[in-house]
C-alpha cells in the first residue's frame, strides 16, 4: 500500500505502506526479503507487534494509539494534540519534567511524540537491557499519568506558542489551513491537528481527562517493538507493565464519518499574502483509500495501489511526463507535484501542487497543468519499462528502509491505527506486482474528477494570478 507516513519517514519509498515478501516483474524474481512482523493480544485487547532485528543491541519502541484530530468532537479541536503534551507532564512515580530524562539518561534516542488526524504515537530508541526500564515508565505514564489544572495551563501556553510559530507567523500554513478548511468544510479532516485557537481557548481540564479516559484503553492501542527482541520476550515484558491496564468499552472512534460527493468542483478565493514569498497553486481532489473509499464507500487496495504508481509516474523525478513537459518542454513551473495520502480511516485525497516560472502567471500554470493532465489521462504517456522500474525502485528503497529500526516501528504503528491488519501488512507488494498499466490508467481516469476538486491560489501580489478580478 502506498500512504503519506512514508512521505515523512522514508520518502523513498513514496508509499510502501507494508513490509515485503518477494517482487517479480517479468520474468525476473527480485527476491528481497521482507520484514517478518509477528504479533499477539494481551487478555485486555492491546495488540503487540514484533519485528525482530538482531544486528544491533536497540529496540524502537512506537506506542500507538488509534485516536487523533478525526475523533474530536465539533468545538473540541486540538484535544488529541493538547493531551500528547499532556503525556509527559509527569506520574504518580514519575516527578514532572523528568520523563525524557528519564530515558536519556538509560540513552535512549528519538523520544518524542506525534498527533495526526487518525493517531497519536509516543515512540523511542532504547538499548535492549533498558526496554523493561523505558516501558516501565509508558506504563507508569499510562496507568497513572497526573493530570492537574497547574500542568494544563502551562501546556495550553506551549500550544499557543507552537500555532504562533508553525503557523499563524508562517504564511504557508496560514493558507494551507485555510485551504483545508475551505476543501472539506464539514469533514473532520477539515479541521487543523493542532485546533483553532476558539479551540483551544475553550478547552477545560475536564475535556482532557475525559479523552484519555475513554480513548487511552489497551484495545485501542498497539504496543510496536522492532529490533533485538522475540514475540515471546516482547509478549512478557509488555504482560508485565501492560497487562494491568483494564480493557475499555468501544466505540472509541468516530470512525462511520462520510462527507457526501460533490456535483460540481470548488475554487476558494485567491489569498493574496505580501509574505507569501513565490505565488502556488494547489488542488486537491478528494478520493478513496485503501482501508477508506470516497463518501462513505469501502475501501479499495487495489485502486489505492494502482492509483500511487500513477501520480508517481506522473510526477516524481525530472523524467516524469508531469516535469519533463512543464519544467523543462514549456517552462511554464519551477516546481510541480502529486501527492496521494491513502492511510485514512476516512476518505484519502491526492494533491496537485505548482510553483509558476517567472513571468508565468497561477492562472497560465492551472491552463498548462491541466492540459498535461489530461494529456495524460486521455493516453498512457509511460511504457512498461518505466513501470518496471518504479516497481523495482520502490522494493529497493524497501530493503534500505530497514536499516532504521525507528521508521519500522512507525511504519507498522502508522499501518495498524490506519485500518489495516498485521496479517494484510504485507498484501500491497503482490498487488504492487499484479498490477498493470491498464489498471494504472483506469484508476487515475477515476481519482482525477474535477468535480470532487477544490483549487486554491497564494500569491504575494495579486497581478501574479492572471485573474481578472480578486477578492
Amino acid at each position: 500500500m502506498f500512504s503519506s507516513f512514508l512521505k515523512r519517514s522514508v520518502l523513498a519509498l513514496a508509499g510502501a505502506a507494508g513490509l515485503a515478501l518477494t517482487l517479480t516483474v517479468g520474468a525476473q524474481a527480485n527476491a528481497l526479503e521482507g520484514t517478518n512482523v509477528q504479533s499477539t493480544v494481551l487478555d485486555n485487547g492491546l495488540t503487540v507487534a514484533v519485528v525482530e532485528d538482531h544486528r544491533a543491541e536497540r529496540v524502537a519502541i512506537n506506542l500507538c494509539f488509534k485516536v487523533g484530530s478525526f475523533d474530536e468532537p465539533l468545538g473540541m479541536g486540538g484535544l488529541a494534540h493538547a493531551f500528547e503534551h499532556s503525556w509527559f507532564n509527569g506520574s504518580r512515580n514519575m516527578p514532572e519534567g523528568q520523563y525524557s530524562a528519564f530515558l536519556s539518561q538509560r540513552g535512549s534516542v528519538g523520544v518524542n511524540a506525534f498527533t495526526m488526524q487518525d493517531r497519536t504515537c509516543y515512540v523511542a530508541t532504547v538499548a535492549t537491557r533498558y526496554l523493561g526500564d523505558a516501558l516501565w515508565l509508558y506504563g507508569e505514564t499510562w496507568a497513572n499519568l497526573e493530570l492537574n489544572d497547574a500542568r494544563f495551563q502551562k501546556e495550553r501556553g506551549a500550544i499557543i506558542a507552537e500555532r504562533d510559530m508553525r503557523t499563524d507567523n508562517n504564511p504557508q500554513a496560514r493558507f494551507f489551513e485555510k485551504f483545508t478548511q475551505y476543501h472539506l468544510p464539514n469533514h473532520p479532516y477539515g479541521r487543523p491537528v493542532i485546533g483553532s485557537m476558539t479551540d483551544i481557548n475553550g478547552w477545560v481540564l475536564s475535556d482532557l481527562q475525559n479523552w484519555f479516559k475513554t480513548n487511552y484503553v489497551p484495545n485501542n492501542a498497539y504496543l510496536v517493538l522492532v529490533g533485538d527482541i522475540t514475540l515471546d520476550q516482547a509478549k512478557q515484558v509488555a504482560q508485565e507493565h501492560f497487562g494491568t491496564l483494564a480493557h475499555g468499552n468501544p466505540p472509541f472512534v468516530n470512525n462511520g464519518y462520510a462527507e457526501p460527493k460533490w456535483t460540481a468542483p470548488k475554487r476558494m478565493p485567491t489569498v493574496v499574502d505580501p509574505q507569501a514569498g513565490n505565488p502556488i497553486m494547489v488542488r486537491q481532489y478528494r478520493v478513496g483509500g485503501a482501508f477508506a473509499g470516497l463518501a462513505g464507500a469501502e475501501g479499495d487496495q487495489r485502486k489505492s495501489v494502482a492509483l500511487a504508481l500513477a501520480v508517481r509516474l506522473m510526477s516524481e523525478g525530472q523524467t516524469s511526463y508531469l516535469q519533463r513537459r512543464l519544467i523543462l518542454q514549456e517552462k511554464k513551473a519551477l516546481y510541480v507535484s502529486v501527492g496521494y495520502n491513502n492511510e485514512t480511516r476516512s476518505e484519502s485525497s491526492m494533491t496537485v501542487y505548482g510553483v509558476p516560472a517567472p513571468g508565468v502567471t497561477l492562472a497560465e500554470l492551472e491552463k498548462a497543468i491541466d492540459a498535461a493532465l489530461a494529456d495524460w489521462l486521455a493516453e498512457q504517456r509511460f511504457t512498461q519499462d518505466d513501470l518496471n522500474r518504479l516497481k523495482i525502485k520502490t522494493m529497493a528503497a524497501l530493503e534500505y528502509s530497514k536499516d532504521s529500526v525507528g521508521a519500522t516501528a512507525r511504519l507498522v504503528g502508522n499501518y495498524l491505527t490506519g485500518g489495516g491488519a498485521v496479517a494484510t501488512l504485507n498484501d500491497w507488494i503482490q498487488i504492487q506486482d499484479e498490477t498493470t498499466a491498464a489498471d494504472i490508467m483506469t484508476a487515475a481516469r477515476e481519482a482525477f474528477d474535477i468535480n470532487q476538486s477544490t483549487t486554491a491560489y497564494l500569491t504575494p501580489r495579486a497581478e501574479l494570478t492572471g485573474e481578472p478580478t480578486h477578492e
